[in-house]
């Protein structure tokens, strides 16, 4: 440990953590607003129903609910702004990640454009840098166990017509609730289960040796890489193994 120690360690999200929490959504999420947009991919969330779950969850809480499932691996500027546009004329109140780290990653960029204008990449450091003052209410719901996007303010997004990747975070982007229910990331394929386990792993290592490390952060990544050691080869081998699936999804 260093003879001195400087750091600050801030995390607003409430992370709503273990089996069947998904179905505490609905009362979450009543305190945030009465309509929301979910946005989700095109396609694995409704294979699996959980998009239609998550939808009759809110319902029997009385939250209206509005599906963006535009949303494609490494999201584009567009796309987000047409969300924001669509969460705006539906009068969304609240924003919802469901799935991966592309949807909760552009639900956290949709809530930013729809509550303080403009377009997306005006918020990133090739399009001017700009500051948001406010966005709306995030609501991330993973279904993956890798990037951990549901507990930190990050988002990546590829300008649709340079193609430029930039990551960008804001406090405003950290989602106010992140419910983490590990029975909802059984359906996960093998290959998946690997590419996302070892996605959070290099991210653990990552924290480990960065220069800014501190002792907290050192004190999880250090747990994440014992936990992802032990259970993702478990998990690749039977993904229902809810233990594993629980392990994997603290680690990320």
């Amino acid at each position: 440990m260093e003879k001195t120690m400087n750091f600050e360690y801030f995390l607003p999200t409430r992370i709503v953590f273990g089996v069947g929490t998904v179905n505490k959504v609905g009362k979450l999420a009543r305190n945030l607003g009465k309509k929301a947009m979910i946005v989700t991919g095109r396609s694995s969330t409704k294979k699996t129903g959980l998009l239609d779950e998550v939808i009759s969850i809110l319902e029997k809480s009385g939250i209206e609910s509005v599906v963006f499932d535009d949303i494609v691996p490494n999201p584009l500027s567009s796309t987000v702004d047409k969300g924001a546009e669509i969460a705006n004329r539906e009068k969304c109140d609240m924003v919802i990640g469901l799935g991966g780290g592309s949807p909760i990653d552009s639900a956290k960029l949709i809530a930013v454009v729809a509550k303080d204008g403009g377009r997306c990449w005006e918020y990133t450091g090739s399009g001017g840098g700009r500051v948001p003052k406010a966005a709306l209410p995030i609501i991330a719901i993973p279904t993956t166990h890798g990037t951990g996007t549901e507990s930190d303010p990050f988002a990546v997004v590829t300008n649709s017509e340079t193609n430029e990747k930039i990551g960008v975070g804001f406090d405003q982007t950290f989602p106010v609730i992140s419910v983490v229910d590990p029975e909802v990331m059984k359906t996960l394929p093998p290959y998946q289960t690997a590419a996302t386990g070892m996605d959070a792993f290099y991210h653990a290592i990552e924290s480990y040796i960065n220069t800014n490390h501190q002792p907290t952060s050192d004190l999880l990544a250090m747990e994440a890489m014992a936990l992802i050691n032990h259970y993702l080869p478990i998990a690749y081998t039977d993904g229902n193994n809810i233990e594993a699936r629980t392990a994997l999804a603290w680690a990320s």
